[in-house]
Order: C-alpha cells, then sequence, then structure tokens
C-alpha cells in the first residue's frame, strides 16, 4: 500500500512541476506580448490618431514613410542577391518581403497624393451637401490607403525577419 501512495505522490510531484513550467511559459508570453504591443500597437495608434485628423497635415509622415519602405525594399532585393542559390526558399521570401514593401511604399505616397487633395479642397468652402460628400472621398481614400501601406509593412518586416533569425539559429557560434 506504501509503495502506490509513494507512487501517486511521486506522480503528482512530477505534475505540479509541469504545471508550474508550463505557468512560467504562459507568463514569459503574456510579457513578451504586452511588452511588443506597448512598443506596436501604442505608436500605431497615436499615429493613426492623428492621422485620421482632417485637419492635421500628414504628408510629411506619408513621404517619410515612401522613403523608409522604398530604401527597405532596396536592401530586401539586394540581400535576396547574396543568398546561396540553393536556398531557394529563402530566396523567394526575402523577394517577397521587398515587394510587401515597395508596394507598401507606392500606398504611401498614393496616401499623400490623396490627403494633399484633401487638404486642398478643405480650403473651398460651399454649402452644396453634394460638394461636401466629394471633398471627403480624398481624405477616406487616404485613410484606406494609409491603413493598407501599414498593413504591408507590418508583414515585410515580419517576412524579414523571420527569414533572419532563421538564418541566425542555422549559423554556427563564433570562436
Amino acid at each position: 500500500m506504501k509503495k502506490i501512495i509513494g507512487w501517486f505522490n511521486h506522480l503528482g510531484s512530477e505534475y505540479l512541476r509541469d504545471v508550474n513550467k508550463t505557468l512560467l511559459w504562459v507568463l514569459s508570453r503574456f510579457f513578451i506580448i504586452l511588452v511588443v504591443s506597448f512598443f506596436t500597437v501604442l505608436p500605431f495608434l497615436l499615429i493613426m490618431q492623428f492621422f485620421l485628423n482632417p485637419k492635421n497635415d500628414t504628408t510629411t509622415i506619408t513621404n517619410i514613410g515612401f522613403a523608409l519602405l522604398a530604401g527597405l525594399a532596396s536592401i530586401s532585393f539586394s540581400y535576396s542577391k547574396t543568398i546561396e542559390p540553393t536556398e531557394v526558399k529563402t530566396i523567394k521570401s526575402v523577394v517577397y518581403a521587398g515587394k510587401q514593401a515597395f508596394l507598401s511604399s507606392l500606398m504611401f505616397l498614393m496616401a499623400s497624393a490623396f490627403k494633399y487633395a484633401h487638404l486642398y479642397f478643405e480650403g473651398e468652402k460651399t454649402a452644396s451637401a453634394f460638394s461636401n460628400i466629394i471633398r471627403a472621398i480624398p481624405f477616406w481614400v487616404s485613410s484606406i490607403l494609409f491603413l493598407m501601406a501599414l498593413n504591408f509593412l507590418t508583414f515585410s518586416v515580419l517576412r524579414i525577419a523571420m527569414v533572419l533569425r532563421q538564418r541566425l539559429q542555422n549559423e554556427p557560434p563564433l570562436d
């Protein structure tokens, strides 16, 4: 009988040890998600609050976004040429990330043009309801383009980060 009770006690302690490991794993992941959210979601919400205000001139933000993403696309395409030809999957992934970055940069540029058109039309005040609707179209188009550009930017950067992480894990340690 003592052997059976001892076996159940041993089984329980292993179970508790696994629960503690699982709990620590969950808490560590929660902390990582919390930190990442603080540094990504909060700035994103602040930018969106600034961008979605029709009175703010956000052409500077979209022009900077265009320049940075065009550079990121260029770096991605150049990096894909340095990868060994045998790593076809990695090359395709980096080229795809470059395409997403380039598409995102073009969307930033178009959003800038539509926002500029909105600011230009905002100066003209008319009493017609139809003209007020027409004047609001460039603002909403620029907002949608800005959101789509941020979406493509996120996926492009994540794809490049995953490729770099994979390549770093496969590298031998430095002596």
